[in-house]
């Protein structure tokens, strides 16, 4: 009998531990989240109850950015703000629907595609390049690899990343284009995109930055320019490059206390 005892203790123990782990998830979820009255609410239009599930993110905050609401203050968030913004702007212009959001998501991917074909071409042929914006538009734009459809490039479950894929293949392609014309007008334009990619999501800024660093340092040593063109082509992208980041941060300064504009 001594043995059923101690499988009783042992049981007791487990369930202990599964509770504990049990509060401690939902003290993890609360503290990303933040209070249950921050994130819910009515979400206005056609983005209600029956499409959370498939827009995620979108569903939880950006009906309510349309509502006045600020992101960070009134809406826990844990990416950049370009994302949830550039979505509310796209439902006060065109009305807070899915159709909004689905149209607009489509305008995106086909300048995705464009943007692609033009790197392809770029650094291979016109074949390679049409085989691979083929290939990105068949598994990856319209894919729909499980039940719900918000894994792909027209219902995204994380906006962020298409957003941030997106500008990142701008920066690569302004760089190109200071290949061709030598202007820095195109560095400035590389520099601002990576700007942005930093308001979107950490991971994709990390990437992006890496890629244009070889890029700019590869271009440098190929050109060798003096030392006043080197400072001043380095200059002009890093000052637009921070940019974007600095006007984000005195616009979430007006609606909040500066210290919690820089957290978010």
């Amino acid at each position: 009998m001594g043995w059923l005892g101690v499988r009783s203790e042992q049981e007791r123990h487990q369930n202990g531990q599964r509770q504990a782990g049990h509060h401690r998830q939902q003290q993890i979820e609360q503290g990303i989240q933040g209070p249950r009255s921050k994130v819910e609410g009515p979400v206005p239009g056609q983005l209600g109850q029956r499409h959370a599930s498939r827009l995620g993110d979108v569903a939880l905050g950006l009906g309510q950015l349309t509502t006045g609401k600020v992101l960070y203050e009134d809406i826990a968030y844990l990416n950049g703000p370009l994302s949830p913004y550039l979505n509310a702007l796209w439902f006060r212009l065109f009305g807070v629907s899915l159709t909004t959001l689905i149209a607009c998501n489509l305008a995106l991917a086909a300048g995705l595609i464009w943007l692609l074909y033009r790197v392809f071409v770029a650094i291979s042929d016109r074949f390679t390049a049409t085989l691979a914006c083929l290939v990105f538009g068949l598994l990856f734009a319209f894919g729909q690899l499980v039940g719900v459809g918000n894994y792909n490039y027209v219902c995204p479950y994380s906006h962020e990343m298409t957003h941030g894929l997106i500008l990142s293949l701008v920066a690569i392609s302004c760089l190109l284009a200071y290949h061709r014309s030598r202007r820095l007008l195109a560095i400035a334009g590389s520099g601002c995109a990576l700007g942005l990619v930093f308001l979107t999501k950490a991971e994709l800024f990390l990437a992006a930055a890496v890629a244009l660093a070889v890029g700019l340092g590869s271009t440098l040593w190929a050109e060798r320019p003096s030392r006043r063109q080197r400072w001043t082509l380095l200059g002009t992208f890093a000052g637009s490059a921070i940019a974007p980041p600095v006007a984000a941060f005195c616009l979430l300064a007006l609606a909040m206390p500066a210290a919690q504009a820089f957290q978010g």
